[in-house]
């Protein structure tokens, strides 16, 4: 089976596939591709990072989706890209005045979507020419004619416990891969951080836009919020997050970490529009009613009155879908993050080992959703109206008077 480097097919990508061609012809030439592929497929692993560093910041940017997954064609050393084509690649960009910017993604979920819509110059990462994949995709010459063999597990020896042990220390503490854990941990916390606090400010904004006293501001608030939460609460996240990376921001050079945030912001800012919006209408209208013969105005009605009401009834549901919102990032590796359950997949491929990698992932999310939930129940009980000491506040009577 041929392999090769993928490019857009246009004239952008035939000009950069033309440059792939010499450079690979030169390599063969001059014996440097047979010295690449002996190094990185050689029974001993190299344990060098390729210098990538070294390419000019001032260069031309080469936008590359790997999949790092691909050992030896692409795979992490160190917390480092490395591997037979990431060097290749590198020697290609020094000679031709590029330097990479590397997106993590599958060629089936990432980089042939990102092909199509110009998100990607160039994919790699032992990628097999068949001619259904030459329909969308514009080769290179291939630099490898590749056998497919078949691989048969065999049962580690010394024992059970020698077993944990080993694969503990492949899944953590080989190549400092609990760093990568550790920056999944940070990327998956920063996304929903972000989409919680933005998404909480989107759909509180666009509620009290709705109550707005100027009937036509109002009126176009509530068809606006009506469109944007039947669209939202009608597509899966993950669907929304691949329109946003490959049509919306497609043309747009931005990373995937940024779509990710901005994706979870609108499904977030959706369901505290139509939490908030159940919540305030399910406040007895008696309350407002005896708020007004106090002689209180609306403004100050809703905020001392109706809305710590309301938050007896909202909190619940909004510290459970801060859990579920904690448990859907896991999705984002499609659009090439590398957070914590991309980072997991990245150490099964590389260490053949299922349980320390997927138990990690499981116990990080359970102690990460655990926490959020202590911290919104506290916050729920300090809200509380009925815990509120202050004279004058919270539920007023709507039957029997004002007393």
């Amino acid at each position: 089976m041929e392999i090769g480097f993928g490019f857009q097919k246009n004239g952008d990508g035939d000009a950069l596939k033309a440059e792939m061609d010499e450079f690979l012809g030169r390599l063969k030439a001059d014996g440097t591709l047979d010295g690449l592929i002996e190094k990185w497929y050689g029974e001993t692993e190299p344990e060098e990072s390729v210098p990538l560093e070294e390419l000019s910041a001032d260069s031309v940017p080469l936008r590359v989706s790997v999949d790092m997954t691909r050992k030896p064609f692409v795979y992490m050393y160190n917390n480092e890209p490395v591997g037979f084509e990431i060097e290749v690649l590198y020697l290609f960009c020094k000679e031709y005045g590029y330097r990479v910017n590397y997106t993590n993604g599958s060629f089936s979920t990432d980089g042939l979507s990102g092909l199509a819509s110009g998100k990607y110059d160039m994919v790699c990462a032992g990628l097999y020419m068949t001619d259904e994949r030459k329909q969308s995709v514009n080769f290179s010459e291939p630099y490898m004619v590749a056998d497919v063999v078949m691989a048969t597990y065999e049962g580690a020896g010394g024992g059970f416990f020698a077993s944990v042990a080993e694969s503990f220390e492949k899944t953590f503490v080989r190549e400092g891969r609990w760093k990568m854990i550790l920056a999944g941990v940070g990327t998956t916390l920063l996304i929903a951080v972000c989409a919680v606090l933005g998404g909480t400010l989107l759909g509180a904004l666009l509620y009290l836009w709705t109550r707005s006293k100027y009937k036509t501001s109002s009126a176009i608030a509530r068809g606006i919020a009506a469109v944007y939460s039947k669209l939202v609460a009608g597509m899966p996240t993950l669907v929304i997050l691949m329109l946003l990376f490959y049509v919306v921001f497609g043309k747009v050079d931005i990373s995937g970490l940024a779509v990710a945030i901005i994706g979870f912001i609108l499904t977030f800012g959706s369901f505290v529009y139509d939490r908030l919006k159940l919540s305030t209408e399910g406040v007895d209208k008696g309350q407002t009613e005896a708020a007004y013969a106090l002689g209180y105005g609306r403004n100050r009605a809703f905020f001392r009155i109706v809305l710590p009401q309301a938050m007896r009834m909202f909190l619940p549901v909004y510290s459970a879908e801060i859990v579920n919102l904690v448990k859907a990032t896991s999705v984002v590796g499609y659009i090439a993050v590398n957070d914590l359950t991309k980072v997991g997949d990245i150490i099964r491929s590389n260490t053949y080992e299922a349980f320390f990698p997927l138990i990690a992932v499981a116990v990080i999310y359970f102690l990460i959703t655990w926490g959020i939930s202590a911290l919104v129940g506290l916050l729920q009980r300090r809200t509380d109206p009925r815990r509120n000491k202050k004279k004058g506040e919270g539920k007023i009577p709507s039957r029997g008077g004002v007393r």
